[in-house]
């Protein structure tokens, strides 16, 4: 079925970006009304964690263009561009500048069917053909409003929406799963180690530097045009909470003998981003088995551990604690909407050394408890694949 489609500037009522706090030169407080930036819109939320507060002067002052009302779409404009959530309840903070806020003209467009459609755009990368500006990159205001949405009848797109709704409940209660177990882990490593901040078992500290036994190297970069073919290449998006995403996603780029020798991966080896926003600077992976040969890219580091000292697995365990995410946070060399750490910073962190065959112990439970969880990833996998189908279908006019 071939529905009409209409650009989006003429499906609302309201669509504009946040307070320019530089240009406004606002003044923040220690206390008072919140205002969020793109990195606090999470998946159906936003997260407060870290925000900046405004006067009860300054809030009456912008509330009335920059407070979101119920039914209005927050979209992420600037770093992490694409994001979307519908704001359910009334609300009482504001919004900056890399936020758009749009509010659909209800008679029109079904919010939740318009919310899946910037998802869908979001999920096939189509912002990225847009993006504008130099070191800060950008979806502006005109690029917004040009864009085509499909537009069926409106009970049509609320039929739409709740079949997505149930989809997505679905692929959100799988994940909640690998969170649980995520966090089951973290319990065992409290459990046997204790917390690193306090060290209540009185573990040795060392500097990483003293327990790499090679690294820490910089990754590769390739421009776009050498992308499609060749050797796997890891990128940021490729591992998440310590573990590599499934092998068979990873791009491929073309590469000679010489640089694949350079950037090559090795088993039981560490992954650490050295560049990205402070949320996810120095994030880690444990490299524990490379189906074929695969290489790494610049935003990160590469190192192997000495494993007659330490043990890999707890290594990256414990790269992830607020311990060791503190102490990079602290050297970190903020820019623009990104920080970044650099070989030393990452040789000076301080990490505990409790005895080897504890260590040993805790990756053993780390694999056993794995192997339960293959089934699981697998699901979630084909779960994200069933429900990409889904908005395919659903806004070609075939669901």
């Amino acid at each position: 079925m071939t529905w009409p489609v209409m650009p989006l500037s003429n499906l609302v009522d309201v669509m504009h970006q946040g307070i320019n706090t530089a240009a406004d030169k606002v003044e923040y407080s220690q206390s008072g009304y919140p205002i969020i930036q793109s990195k606090h819109l999470k998946e159906n939320c936003v997260d407060f964690d870290g925000v900046k507060y405004l006067s009860e002067s300054d809030f009456q002052k912008y509330s009335p263009k920059y407070v979101p009302q119920k039914g209005d779409i927050l979209f992420a404009n600037i770093g992490s561009i694409g994001k979307s959530l519908i704001i359910d309840t009334g609300s009482t903070f504001l919004f900056a500048w890399n936020v758009f806020l749009i509010r659909p003209k209800q008679e029109l467009i079904d919010v939740s069917y318009l919310k899946y459609f910037f998802d869908r755009l979001l999920s096939i990368k189509y912002y990225d053909q847009y993006l504008t500006g130099g070191t800060v990159k950008f979806v502006n205001k005109k690029v917004m409003g040009e864009i085509e949405i499909p537009l069926p009848p409106l009970e049509e797109q609320k039929r739409i929406a709740a079949i997505l709704d149930k989809a997505d409940a679905i692929r959100r209660k799988r994940q909640q799963a690998i969170d649980l177990a995520d966090d089951f882990l973290r319990s065992v490593f409290l459990d046997m180690f204790g917390d690193p901040v306090i060290n209540p078992k009185g573990w040795e500290v060392k500097s990483l530097g003293s327990l790499i036994e090679s690294g820490p190297t910089n990754g590769l970069y390739k421009p776009s045009t050498e992308y499609g073919s060749g050797i796997r290449i890891l990128r940021i998006d490729g591992f998440y909470n310590g573990v590599l995403s499934p092998q068979e996603k990873l791009k491929r780029v073309n590469l000679g003998q010489n640089e694949i020798e350079k950037y090559q991966l090795k088993d039981r080896s560490i992954l650490i981003n050295r560049v990205n926003s402070r949320d996810y600077l120095g994030k880690s992976a444990f490299v524990e088995r490379l189906e074929e040969v695969t290489v790494f890219e610049s935003n990160m580091m590469n190192f192997s551990a000495n494993e007659k000292i330490i043990n890999p697995c707890f290594l990256v365990h414990q790269l992830q604690t607020p311990y060791v995410k503190n102490q990079v946070l602290k050297l970190a060399k903020d820019a623009v909407n990104q920080s970044s750490i650099n070989q030393q910073d990452v040789k000076s962190l301080e990490v505990i050394v409790p005895n080897l065959e504890l260590q040993t112990e805790f990756e053993l439970v780390c694999t056993r408890y794995k192997d339960s969880l293959t089934t699981r990833k697998e699901s979630i996998f084909n779960c994200e694949a069933i429900f990409s189908s889904l908005g395919q279908r659903a806004f070609s006019g075939q669901l």
